[in-house]
């Protein structure tokens, strides 16, 4: 496995970016961060999970309990979610499984698939931040030309040789 050398062995789960990663690091790094989002723990007998902290809760996307502030349905949610948790009649460990499909185990397609969804679920918030950020600016009281060359600029629609091949 590839490493920076300026990145200390503190175990996967520590390990970041560091200053200036190469891009084989990022992909590390990213596909890590990726593995962690959709990992949670199978309850055995719950001396390794930290009910707070932990990704645990079957049916929500970060798998951790609801706030207790707010609603009670959340709460009454979150109850009926814990009741629905299957515990053996003999202690097991607590286990990390895969929550990207049924069997708990991580398969690559499984892993595309969960990526794809994430990538989905960003370029919908980045397209709805960037529609805010123009609505807000069509609102601001600029002459008319300045907003459509900002406009253009930012679209590369200005007349430009480059833009004109």
């Amino acid at each position: 496995m590839h490493r920076p050398l300026h990145v200390r062995p503190l175990g996967f789960e520590l390990t970041g970016l560091g200053a200036c990663p190469s891009l084989t690091w990022r992909s590390i790094v990213w596909g890590k961060e990726l593995l962690v989002k959709c990992l949670r723990w199978r309850v055995g007998t719950g001396s390794r999970i930290n009910c707070k902290m932990d990704s645990w809760l079957p049916g929500h996307t970060d798998f951790t309990p609801f706030s207790f502030i707010g609603a009670d349905s959340s709460l009454q949610a979150d109850i009926d979610r814990i009741l629905s948790i299957p515990l053996s009649i003999f202690p097991t460990e607590d286990v990390l499984i895969w929550n990207g499909n049924n069997s708990g185990n991580y398969t690559v397609k499984s892993g595309y698939h969960f990526a794809a969804f994430v990538a989905d679920l960003q370029d919908a918030s980045s397209t709805n931040n960037f529609e805010k950020w123009w609505t807000k600016f069509w609102k601001l009281k600029l002459p008319t030309k300045l907003r459509i060359f900002v406009w253009k600029v930012f679209h590369n629609a200005l007349p430009v040789a480059a833009e004109l091949k």
